[in-house]
């Protein structure tokens, strides 16, 4: 039993899965189901909106900065590190004792 058990790969499996995929889409493709918003979803919907920037215009470009720092805003390595926040309304945490040793 175990040696069937160590025969079987996840190659194989994942054909499985994926043909019985095939086969519920087909299924419901040729069925003729067509998958609808239920009443409560259709006005989450409608408020939605999508504004395009128009044709020609110009985004602003920063050459200066990586990729990384355009789409994440990560900080700039080169700058001076910043002045650290004001933690004093943060409440003290005590430090962790651990029971589960012996005293020595």
């Amino acid at each position: 039993m175990i040696e069937y058990f160590r025969d079987l790969r996840l190659i194989p499996i994942a054909v499985v899965a994926s043909t019985c995929l095939l086969a519920l889409v087909a299924a419901d493709l040729l069925l003729g189901r067509v998958a609808s918003l239920s009443d409560s979803d259709s006005p989450r919907f409608n408020e939605v909106t999508v504004i395009h920037a128009a044709p020609g215009a110009a985004r602003p470009v920063d050459n200066k900065r990586s990729w990384a720092q355009q789409m994440f805003n990560f900080p700039d390595p080169k700058a001076p590190p910043r002045q650290r926040d004001d933690m004093s309304f943060l409440p003290v945490i005590p430090p962790l004792t651990c029971c589960c040793r012996s005293p020595r």
